[in-house]
C-alpha cells in the first residue's frame, strides 16, 4: 500500500510540473495510446521525465543582411565600389533622332566645291617683283599699306568728294564752326580787311603751332620784320625769298593782311617757290577757306613728294571734315616721308574712330617709342588694355608711363586697380595711396582703396568711404554708401548702417 501511495504522489508531482499546453496535448491523445502508456510503467517513466522538463524558448533573431550591420560610411563605400565594378553600358542611339531612310529619288545631291585658283601660300617676293620691287629707303610695311589704301579707295570710294561737290555757304558746317570759334575767327570780313592786334598777354602765343623748343619773343619778330623791310625798301632787295620770309613773320605777329600781300607778291616774283604756298595755306585755314588751302598743299606735293608736313596738314583738314579714310591716307604718306610721333598719334586717333583698335594701339606704341615723353599715347594704350581686362599688359604700359612721369595720378589709379584685379593687394594699395596724395579730390581712388582695406583695416576703410561720399554723393558713387553701410553693420552700428542703406535706396530710384 505504501508503495502504491508513493507512486501516485510521484505521478501527481510529475503532472503538476507539466505545462497546460502539454496537458491539453495528452488529453487530445487517443485512448489506446494512453492505455499503452499506463500498462508499461517502465517505459512511461522516462517519457514523463522528458515531458516534465521545461522547454526553453529560443529567441528568433530577425535575419539582417550583412551589409546592414556595417556603419553608414562603410555602406556608402561598398555601394560606390559595387557601382564602379559594374561593366560599362554601351551607348545606344537616341530615339529622338531616328535614322532617316531615303529613297533613291530623295538622295541629297552632292555639292561641288570650287578649287581655289590662288595658292594657299602667298609668295611675297614674287608679288614684289611683279609690282616692280620696293623702292630704296621705303619701309615694307608702308609700301604694303599704300597698296591696301589704293585698293580700298577703288572698292569704297568717298561718298562726298570735296572737289566735285559744291556746298553752299549757308549750309556749310564750316560756316557754323566759324560762328562758334574764338574772336580771331569771329568775322571773316575783318580778317580779310584788317590785321589783328594782339594784346600783351598774347605776345608769346602764335596763330599756328611751331617748334616748342623755340623761344622767339614778339620783339625779336618785330626786329626781323624791320630788317627785311629795310632790305626791300631801301636796299632794293625785292626778292621772292624776302617777301616770303616777311609774310611768314607778319603771320606770326597777327598782321594777316600784310602777310597775305607779301606772299602774293612773292608768288608773282617766283611762282615755283614752294615755301610761299606752304605759308599762304595757313592764312587760308585761318579764314576757313579749306579748299584754297588744299589747292596750295596739292601744288606743294605735286612738285615735292617728300613734304611730310604738307601730308600732315592735309590729314588735319580731312580730319576736321570728318573724312577718316583720306585723313589716314595722308598721315600714312607723311609717315613714309618722315616718321614722327605726332603723326603716329594723329593716325592712331583716326584708327580709333574707325574702330581699328589694334592698328591704333600699334601707332600709339610707335609714338611713345619715338618720343618717350609722349605719355598721352601710352595712357591711351594702357586704358585700352584695362578696359578689355588684359591686366598684365595694362600694368606693363602704365609702368612704362610712370617711369617717365612718376607724378601721373591717373596712371597710378588705373595701375592700382589692375594690381587689385591680379590679386596683388599690397602693390595696389601703394599705388592708390600715391594717387590720393597726388590728387586728393579724386573720389574714385578713395572708393577703391576702401574696398581693399575693408577686411584688413575696417576703420581706415570707413574713413576712405566717408571721404569718397563727402567728395561725391551722387548716383555714380552709390557703391560707397553701400559698402560703408555693410561695414557699419559688421561693427554693430545699426543707426549709421540704416542711414547709408536708406541713402542707397534713394539714389537707386534715380537709376530706374
Amino acid at each position: 500500500m505504501e508503495a502504491t501511495i508513493e507512486e501516485e504522489q510521484a505521478k501527481r508531482k510529475s503532472i503538476e510540473g507539466v505545462p497546460t499546453t502539454e496537458l491539453s496535448e495528452l488529453n487530445s491523445m487517443p485512448a489506446k495510446r494512453v492505455s499503452i502508456e499506463k500498462t508499461q510503467p517502465s517505459i512511461a517513466a522516462p517519457v514523463t521525465e522528458a515531458v516534465v522538463k521545461k522547454k526553453q524558448k529560443t529567441k528568433h533573431r530577425k535575419k539582417v543582411k550583412a551589409d546592414m550591420r556595417m556603419s553608414p560610411m562603410s555602406r556608402k563605400l561598398a555601394f560606390v565600389y559595387r557601382k564602379l565594378s559594374m561593366p560599362p553600358k554601351a551607348i545606344k542611339r537616341s530615339e529622338s533622332s531616328p535614322t532617316l531612310i531615303l529613297r533613291d529619288s530623295e538622295k541629297v545631291p552632292k555639292v561641288l566645291q570650287r578649287d581655289s585658283s590662288v595658292p594657299c601660300l602667298f609668295n611675297f617676293e614674287n608679288y614684289t617683283k611683279k609690282k616692280g620691287g620696293i623702292p630704296e629707303g621705303v619701309v615694307t610695311r608702308e609700301w604694303v599699306r599704300d597698296i591696301w589704301n589704293k585698293w580700298f579707295d577703288e572698292v569704297f570710294p568717298p561718298l562726298e568728294p570735296p572737289i566735285q561737290i559744291v556746298i553752299s555757304k549757308k549750309d556749310s558746317p564750316l560756316v557754323l564752326k566759324e560762328k562758334e570759334s574764338s574772336h580771331l575767327h569771329a568775322n571773316l570780313q575783318e580778317i580779310e580787311l584788317q590785321n589783328l592786334q594782339l594784346s600783351t598777354a598774347q605776345e608769346k602765343t602764335e596763330l599756328y603751332p611751331t617748334d616748342s623748343n623755340s623761344e622767339v619773343t614778339r620783339a625779336a619778330l618785330q626786329s626781323a620784320v624791320n630788317d627785311l623791310t629795310y632790305r626791300i625798301d631801301v636796299k632794293g632787295e625785292s626778292t621772292a625769298f624776302n617777301y616770303c620770309r616777311r609774310g611768314a613773320l607778319y603771320r606770326r605777329l597777327g598782321q594777316l593782311k600784310s602777310a597775305m600781300e607779301d606772299l602774293n607778291e612773292a608768288i608773282k616774283l617766283e611762282p615755283m617757290l614752294l615755301d610761299i604756298y606752304w605759308q599762304r595755306h595757313f592764312l587760308y585755314l585761318l579764314q576757313l577757306r579749306t579748299s584754297d588751302a588744299l589747292d596750295d598743299l596739292n601744288f606743294v606735293l605735286k612738285h615735292n613728294r617728300n613734304h611730310a608736313d604738307a601730308y600732315t596738314s592735309k590729314g588735319d583738314i580731312y580730319r576736321e571734315k570728318g573724312d577718316i579714310t583720306l585723313a589716314i591716307i595722308n598721315y600714312s604718306q607723311g609717315l613714309k616721308c618722315r616718321p614722327d610721333d605726332d603723326i603716329y598719334f594723329k593716325r592712331a586717333e583716326m584708327y580709333e574712330k574707325n574702330n581699328d583698335l589694334l592698328l591704333a594701339m600699334e601707332d600709339y606704341f610707335m609714338a611713345f617709342s619715338l618720343n618717350p615723353k609722349r605719355t598721352d599715347a601710352m595712357m591711351k594704350r594702357g586704358l585700352y588694355y584695362f578696359e578689355n581686362s588684359t591686366w598684365h599688359l595694362a600694368i606693363q604700359d602704365l609702368t612704362a608711363l610712370i617711369k617717365q612721369e612718376p607724378g601721373n595720378a591717373k596712371a597710378r589709379n588705373y595701375r592700382g586697380q589692375a594690381y587689385a584685379k591680379q590679386g596683388m593687394h599690397k602693390e595696389a594699395i601703394e599705388d592708390l595711396s600715391v594717387a590720393i596724395h597726388l590728387d586728393p579730390n579724386n573720389w574714385v581712388v578713395f572708393y577703391h582703396r576702401g574696398c581693399l582695406l575693408r577686411k584688413m583695416q575696417p576703420q581706415q576703410a570707413l574713413q576712405d568711404f566717408s571721404v569718397s561720399v563727402l567728395i561725391n554723393d551722387d548716383v555714380e558713387n552709390l557703391s560707397s554708401f553701400l559698402h560703408r553701410g555693410i561695414l557699419y553693420t559688421d561693427c554693430s552700428e545699426w543707426h549709421a548702417a540704416i542711414y547709408d542703406f536708406e541713402s542707397v535706396l534713394k539714389l537707386d530710384r534715380y537709376t530706374l
